[in-house]
C-alpha cells in the first residue's frame, strides 16, 4: 500500500470519525445558523489563519481539518482556555511537519466561531508535538497506534 492509498483510507476514516463525534445533540444543532462547513470556511477567511496557513501548511495529505461544536470550555494550542460564548464551533486545522513514522510536530490553527452569527471569537496558531495535542487527533493514525 502506497502513501496515497493510505492517505485516502485515513481521510475516509477521519471524515467518518469527525461526523460521528460531537459535544451537542443533533436537535440543538438544527437550530444553528452556522453549520460545520461554514464555520471552517469562516475560519479560513480570517487573516491570522491565512497568514499562518500560507507560511506553514504545505501538504494536504498530512492535514486534518475539523469543526466540533463545544458546549464547555476548551484548552487551545497555546495552553490558554477559551471561556467565551457557548455553544461555539471549535475549528481545528493541523498538519504534520513530515510523513515519517514517528511522533513529530504539528502546525495547528484553532478558531472559535459563533454558531449563530459566524463571528470569529479567537484564532490561535502554534506548533506542538503530536503527543502534546489532542490525542484523538492523532490516535487513529496508523503510524501512532500502540505508541
Amino acid at each position: 500500500m502506497n502513501m496515497r492509498d493510505l492517505s485516502i483510507i485515513l481521510g475516509v476514516f477521519l471524515f467518518g470519525y469527525i461526523i460521528t463525534t460531537g459535544c451537542i445533540d443533533s436537535n440543538h444543532q438544527q437550530n444553528l445558523t452556522i453549520n460545520e462547513s461554514q464555520a471552517i470556511n469562516i475560519t479560513q477567511m480570517n487573516q491570522t489563519t491565512q497568514d499562518y496557513f500560507s507560511d506553514y501548511f504545505i501538504n494536504e495529505e498530512w492535514r486534518l481539518v475539523r469543526a466540533t461544536l463545544l458546549n464547555e470550555t476548551s484548552q487551545n494550542v497555546n495552553n490558554s482556555t477559551y471561556q467565551g460564548e457557548f455553544p461555539v464551533w471549535k475549528v481545528e486545522m493541523m498538519e504534520r511537519t513530515c510523513a515519517c513514522n514517528s511522533i513529530k510536530k504539528l502546525h495547528v490553527i484553532e478558531g472559535y466561531v459563533s454558531p449563530y452569527t459566524g463571528e470569529v471569537f479567537n484564532v490561535s496558531t502554534g506548533m506542538v508535538l503530536e503527543t502534546q495535542y489532542d490525542i484523538q487527533s492523532c490516535a487513529s493514525l496508523e503510524c501512532h497506534k500502540n505508541k
